[in-house]
C-alpha cells in the first residue's frame, strides 16, 4: 500500500515542500478510498474502523503536516469515513456579569462587577465609601466614594487630587507617580493617578484612583491589591468607571438640602 510505504523522512519532506504537501495528501485520500473499497487489499484499518481511521487521517493532516491556515483560511478537521470538513468555531466570549447598584443619596447608578466579586458592608472595615467590593484570586479591591457636599463648599477636581495625594504620601512608603491623566465618565470630568504603598508585613500595594467633583457632590474611587497585579488593577478601574453613571445629571447638591457640609455627610431622607 502506497500508505504503509510513507516513512518517517517522507513525511518531514512533504511538510516542507508545498508540492510535495499536495502530492502526499493526495495519496493519503486514494489510499484510503482504494482500501475502503478493497478490504481483501488493504493493510491498515480503514475497514476494520473507517471512523477511527477518518478521525486519524484529520489529525495526521494537522499535526503532522503543519497544515494550520490557508490563504482561503484556517484548515478544516477531517472526521468520520468518508472525511467530512469541519471547521473549528471561535471561542464565544461571555459577557460580564453585572448588577446594578443605585445610590440615591449620591445621585449614582453603578453596574458593579457579578461573577467573583462579593459587596463588604464599609461600616465594618470603618470605610466611609458608598459601595465596597471584592474578590479573590487575585485579591482587588474596588472603594467607591461619594458625597453631597453641596456646592457651597467650592470643591474643584484640583483640590481633591490635593487631599487625595496627601493621603496616600502618608502610607508606609507611599508613593504618587507622576503624569496624572483626565478621565471621564458620563459627563462627570475627574482626574486619574496611580501610587504605591507597603503594607505592614512587607506586601507592596499598587493604587488606581480617581477623583472628581460635579453639582457638589464628591466622588472618589480607589481599586488597590498587589503591585504585581497592577495591570489588572488598572484596567479594573478604568472598566468600572465606565459604568458610574449620575442618575440625575442635572441635580444639584446645596450645603442647606439637609447636608452638614463641615462634615461631608448627608442625613437620611425623612
Amino acid at each position: 500500500m502506497i500508505v504503509s510505504r510513507l516513512t518517517t523522512r517522507g513525511v518531514a519532506m512533504c511538510a516542507y515542500n508545498p508540492c510535495r504537501r499536495i502530492a502526499l495528501l493526495g495519496a493519503l485520500v486514494l489510499a484510503a478510498a482504494g482500501s475502503a473499497l478493497n478490504p481483501a487489499k488493504a493493510d491498515w484499518e480503514f475497514t476494520l474502523n473507517p471512523e477511527r481511521t477518518g478521525a486519524a487521517l484529520g489529525m495526521f493532516l494537522r499535526r503532522e503536516l503543519g497544515i494550520q491556515h490557508s490563504l482561503l483560511g484556517p484548515t478544516p478537521m477531517y472526521t468520520g469515513w468518508p472525511p467530512r470538513r469541519v471547521y473549528p468555531r471561535p471561542a464565544v466570549r461571555q459577557a460580564p456579569q453585572l448588577r446594578t447598584t443605585r445610590l440615591d443619596d449620591q445621585n449614582l447608578v453603578v453596574n458593579a462587577p457579578g461573577g467573583r466579586w462579593v459587596k463588604l458592608d464599609p461600616a465594618e472595615t470603618g470605610s466611609r465609601a458608598c459601595l465596597l467590593m471584592r474578590r479573590g484570586d487575585p485579591t482587588i479591591v474596588i472603594s467607591l466614594a461619594a458625597e453631597p457636599v453641596g456646592i457651597e463648599a467650592h470643591s474643584t477636581n484640583g483640590s481633591l487630587l490635593a487631599v487625595s495625594q496627601a493621603k496616600m504620601k502618608s502610607l508606609p512608603q507611599g508613593t504618587v507617580l507622576p503624569r496624572e491623566r483626565k478621565l471621564a465618565t458620563h459627563g462627570i470630568q475627574g482626574i486619574a493617578y496611580l501610587a504605591n504603598s507597603v503594607t505592614s508585613d512587607g506586601t507592596k500595594v499598587h493604587y488606581s484612583i480617581w477623583v472628581a467633583t460635579r453639582n457638589g457632590y464628591n466622588y472618589s474611587l480607589a481599586v488597590y491589591g498587589e503591585e504585581k497585579y497592577k495591570s489588572y488593577i488598572d484596567s479594573t478601574m478604568y472598566n468600572f468607571l465606565r459604568s458610574i453613571r449620575p442618575i440625575d445629571p442635572h441635580r444639584i447638591a446645596r450645603a442647606g438640602d439637609n447636608l452638614d457640609v463641615a462634615h461631608n455627610q448627608q442625613d437620611r431622607p425623612r
